[in-house]
């Protein structure tokens, strides 16, 4: 019990004015090292998502549904690669070595999303969204990274469940507050739609590229705690 507020105590510095400037140049630096090889590699996604949504094409609707989600898991996962640290330059011989780690991602990606539909069927749509953004989401971020710092083994990923259960655990109070904070941008991402037409041609356009820069940022934000504590703590997630 000592260890555990000792630890809470220790992601909670990271908010004192101090340490949040280096912490917040560090998210910057993050975010603006891992978006060019990520736009570089995974930008074709990018388009195909925007030709599927603006163009909206009535034959083979099934077809190109899953083109959309296809394009759409391979950003994210794009995302995760570009941001992770390593030593390794990141070129297409790098994310060409996660492949299997990608197939666990999607698989991954499809079972949290059936379990955040439970969610919502058991308390609502509006006390899922603070549970997914609060908690839910978060416990992902972190089970990600801790995937694609892993080897791809079936085992493998129940270890990598028990890591992000226990990142989240020991990180409380620091995963609470920073998703709190980043909640905003996602909570003007979802009235983004009302704001702009939605026939208007600007409007996908505007939508997926706010939809990157708020997700590229919170995972930027999330990988920095995640890279330090895991440094700081490795004996717990190993």
């Amino acid at each position: 019990m000592a260890q555990l507020l000792r630890s809470w105590k220790e992601s909670c510095i990271v908010f004192l004015p101090k340490n949040f400037k280096l912490f917040f140049l560090a998210v910057l630096n993050t975010f603006a090292k891992g978006l060019i090889p990520f736009l570089l590699y995974f930008g074709i996604f990018i388009v195909g998502s925007l030709v599927v949504l603006v163009w909206q094409f009535q034959y083979f609707p099934s077809t190109w549904l899953i083109i959309f989600v296809f394009c759409g898991v391979a950003s994210s996962f794009g995302m995760y690669a570009a941001l992770r640290p390593s030593v390794s330059r990141k070129n297409a011989r790098y994310f060409i070595g996660f492949g299997f780690h990608f197939i666990w991602f999607i698989i991954f990606e499809f079972l949290f999303r059936i379990f955040n539909e439970g969610i919502e069927l058991a308390v609502g749509s509006s006390a899922r969204f603070w549970l997914q953004g609060l908690l839910f989401t978060p416990f992902m971020i972190y089970f990600f990274f801790f995937l694609l710092d892993s080897q791809p083994g079936f085992l493998q990923q129940f270890r990598n469940l028990k890591s992000a259960f226990m990142f989240i655990l020991y990180n409380l109070p620091f995963t609470l507050i920073s998703a709190f904070i980043l909640i905003i941008p996602s909570l003007l991402l979802r009235k983004i739609s009302f704001i702009i037409p939605s026939a208007a041609f600007i409007a996908p356009l505007l939508y997926i590229l706010y939809s990157i820069i708020v997700m590229f940022f919170g995972l930027s934000w999330f990988c920095v705690m995640y890279t330090k504590r895991v440094y700081e703590q490795y004996d717990l997630y190993k």
